[in-house]
């Protein structure tokens, strides 16, 4: 009899060893390096990262991942705010994927569904802020953003000849020259050369007696789109509102308007004035 209820213990106790077991089983043990703004613009091979562990259940939701991993980039990284956009999170499975990014449901679903079919669930996440918090810029650093990267269109032609020059000079300083001897060349000045350059004549009017929006000494520089447009030479809204409302798409379409365009089309007098001062500033002179 004693040997039969030591054997029942024994059995039970195994059973609980084995609930136990799968209790634990259930749990995935996941790797969770975080790394903020300024370590991860350094090499990999210079990059710390703080090391974080946890473990998840299989069945876990999408939702409460996310909050667990902002609970651990909170405690890593210590951030005065927290977002989930403000961090990549790439996870990582041994032997089949390697920098799968997680920030979909699918993406979550995809990760679980691989990782089911191990033998010995595990996973790595790997946490990289790519914003830097709020207070790091000054006058003299602004913060990186597609705000800060408007190009006055004068400045990009200029640059855009500057470069033209500058490679034909090393261009003509590469070549050998192949005539040792220099060449005559007989110049010839015509007798109204050496007068006094006449005055540039002023916008004529078109067939209908209409002024064009650009004058006849120049042609339309860069194109660009109108909101663009609008945005370089700091036009009002409602400038750009009646462009966009008569379906002015390019800067080039400029070519073509008229003052009394403009008028019919509902701009009044100050809005002309801003509007012809800024296609003045855009266009650029006739290479003669």
């Amino acid at each position: 009899m004693e040997n039969r209820e030591d054997e029942a213990e024994q059995d039970e106790q195994e059973d609980k060893e084995d609930e136990l077991d799968d209790d634990s089983s259930t749990d995935m043990p996941v790797a969770a390096p975080s790394k903020n703004f300024a370590e991860a613009q350094k090499p990999s091979s210079h990059c710390i990262a703080v090391q974080r562990n946890l473990h998840l259940a299989p069945d876990l939701p999408f939702d409460t991942l996310k909050a667990q991993v902002l609970e651990q980039i909170a405690a890593a990284l210590q951030p005065a705010q927290i977002s989930y956009e403000d961090y990549t999170i790439c996870f990582s499975i041994p032997y089949h994927i390697k920098n799968g990014l997680l920030k979909t449901l699918e993406d979550y679903e995809t990760l679980m569904a691989k990782v089911g079919k191990m033998k010995s669930p595990s996973c790595c996440l790997d946490i990289t802020q790519i914003h830097q918090e709020a207070g790091h810029a000054d006058e003299n650093t602004p913060p990186n953003h597609y705000l800060f990267d408007a190009m006055d269109p004068r400045s990009l032609v200029k640059k855009l000849l500057l470069l033209q020059t500058r490679l034909q000079q090393h261009k003509d300083q590469g070549q050998v020259p192949t005539i040792t001897i220099a060449p005559v060349v007989h110049v010839n000045i015509p007798n109204d050369l050496l007068q006094p350059f006449p005055l540039a004549p002023a916008p004529q009017p078109l067939g209908n007696g209409a002024i064009p929006l650009i004058p006849s000494h120049l042609i339309p520089g860069p194109n660009m789109d109108i909101e663009a447009f609008c945005d370089a030479q700091q036009l009002s809204h409602s400038i750009c509102d009646c462009l966009l409302r008569n379906k002015f798409m390019q800067a080039h379409g400029f070519e073509f308007v008229t003052v009394q365009d403009l008028k019919d089309m509902g701009l009044v007098f100050g809005d002309i004035a801003d509007l012809k001062n800024a296609v003045r500033s855009w266009s650029v002179a006739h290479n003669h």
